[in-house]
């Protein structure tokens, strides 16, 4: 489980929890809100994820899931699933990017989003 920043339309943007077991079911939770004058924006994203292959060092998965964005003026959601890749360049330290067809406003694009997170355990 760890503690990082995410930053995609379906895993959101902000900070982020992530448990990515050895194998099966992991999630990853991203929030973050702010105001500021007359603006605010708030971000919340839960995308589930199956592990494929974790070696410990390197990691496989498929991740599903979406988010919601909410401004003063509009609120959007994004949807989508793909797969993934983690790794672990420095002790305690998971990079992960992902490949996702997403849903968003209308659209079907393939997206990618990245996670920086600090495994506590």
């Amino acid at each position: 489980m760890g503690l990082g920043l995410s930053a995609g339309l379906v895993g959101g943007m902000g900070f982020s929890f992530r448990c990515l077991p050895e194998s099966g079911m992991g999630i990853q939770a991203t929030t973050i809100g702010w105001r500021a004058g007359g603006d605010s924006y708030f971000n919340f994203a839960l995308e589930p994820l199956y592990v494929l292959r974790n070696s410990g060092n390197t990691a496989f998965y498929v991740a599903v899931g979406g988010s919601m964005t909410s401004t003063e003026s509009s609120s959007n959601v994004a949807v989508g699933a793909g797969f993934g890749f983690g790794w672990h360049p420095i002790e305690n330290t998971w990079t992960s990017f992902d490949l996702l067809i997403t849903g968003y406003k209308g659209d079907i694009l393939p997206w990618p989003q990245c996670a920086v997170h600090y495994m506590l355990w």
